[in-house]
């Protein structure tokens, strides 16, 4: 894998994976919706605030990831969701995906 983020299908793959050795798979197609809903509104987001002239704040699009992981958080158990996404439910808050440093030094 060339990023450190899951393509789409990676991520089924590793989330059907660890459903099913917990028994959970019916859980997989709203986790992979989730997910969807969750690059749409990203992209939406990206798209409103260049639209208007001016580049996405990284503390905007973390606070939207952070909302998608507790959407997450609500359908898998606390193992589930720290063998899916490597991290504990209690960390959702500290998730930086974008680093407002760099976006800083990009506008």
């Amino acid at each position: 894998m060339s990023t450190s983020e899951p393509n789409d299908e990676e991520f089924a793959l590793h989330a059907r994976a660890v459903l099913g050795k917990h028994k959970a798979e019916h859980k997989l197609p709203a986790l992979l919706a989730l997910q969807v809903k969750a690059r749409a509104e990203m992209l939406e987001h990206k798209t409103r605030a260049l639209t208007a002239g001016a580049p996405p704040s990284a503390e905007a699009l973390n606070q939207l990831y952070q909302l998608h992981l507790e959407q997450v958080a609500k359908l898998l158990t606390d193992e589930e969701f720290t063998q899916i996404f490597g991290i504990s439910k209690s960390q959702i808050k500290t998730v930086v995906l974008v680093d407002p440093r760099m976006m800083r030094g990009a506008s």
